[in-house]
């Protein structure tokens, strides 16, 4: 998979709704006071995908959560989206 379509992807994913949240993400989410719909949104309105290679996940970059602050959110594809954190 390339870098445009993981973001086509992802966004497709999250607008489905299709999501599951890691521990790890919900740890960092409370650490930042985000909620499932700031991560959605940052997903929906980021500007790139980077594959991270060793890690086999993807880097969304250049989104932001509902109140406008920027949010980087890591995810994995495996059935659906695995959101492994956010920043």
């Amino acid at each position: 998979m390339d870098d445009a379509t993981a973001l086509y992807e992802a966004k497709r994913l999250a607008r489905g709704g299709q999501i599951r949240f890691s521990r790890h993400a919900h740890r960092r989410m409370d650490r930042r006071n985000a909620k499932r719909l700031d991560v959605v949104t940052a997903i929906l309105t980021a500007t790139s995908a980077t594959y991270q290679d060793g890690r086999d996940n993807w880097r969304l970059r250049g989104g932001h959560d509902r109140e406008g602050d920027a949010m980087t959110v890591v995810v994995d594809f495996v059935a659906d989206l695995l959101v492994v954190t956010m920043f």
